[in-house]
């Protein structure tokens, strides 16, 4: 019953979920609350971490379901390989893929085929957050799973995932965890 109302529309796009959870929106404090659960899970990697990251997600999903923070997509079709170009999802993967790079607007745009404003517009419209907000977020928590996983230095740590700037990395990092890497690497170790 759980995969066929449940996981398989999801996986088929015949339920879609908000792209963003909004502050006063119903049962915004739980969501955020549980994506932290998970993103610590998955940060501390405590022996049969899965179980738990595999019970956190499903708790994230009961979630969004319960606050009704989704929709039937009205346009479903099922598509072909032809039919999935998406500029969004194209340009999270490049960034995904290059972040530890010096990345320009200029190239992303290039590589997602979408002009710089209307990547920009797209972006934003559909994460929540500007494509800089994003890349910042994503090397800060590969910044994170180094500072767990490695003995490097902090500065090492910062310019392997992409920071030139030890100050602009270690503000960046407080920003998100609310403590320096250091403090951070001294709280998970």
């Amino acid at each position: 019953v759980v995969n066929e109302e449940y996981i398989l529309p999801l996986i088929n796009g015949k339920i879609l979920f908000n792209n963003v959870i909004r502050k006063d929106s119903l049962g915004y404090i739980e969501i955020k609350l549980t994506l932290k659960k998970i993103y610590d899970t998955i940060a501390i990697k405590k022996s049969g971490y899965e179980l738990l990251f595999k019970a956190q997600a499903f708790e994230l999903l009961y979630l969004l379901f319960d606050y009704k923070l989704h929709s039937s997509n009205k346009t479903y079709i099922k598509k072909t390989e032809k039919d999935t170009y998406d500029p969004i999802r194209n340009a999270i993967d490049y960034i995904n893929g290059n972040y530890q790079h010096k990345l320009s607007l200029d190239e992303l745009s290039d590589a997602v085929k979408l002009s710089k404003f209307h990547l920009c517009r797209q972006f934003k419209d559909s994460t929540g957050m500007t494509i800089n907000h994003y890349l910042n977020n994503r090397r800060v928590y590969e910044a994170a799973k180094l500072l767990n996983d490695t003995d490097k230095e902090v500065s090492k740590v910062g310019y392997e995932v992409g920071f030139n700037n030890p100050s602009y990395f270690i503000s960046t990092f407080k920003k998100v965890f609310q403590v320096t890497p250091r403090k951070y690497r001294e709280r998970n170790k």
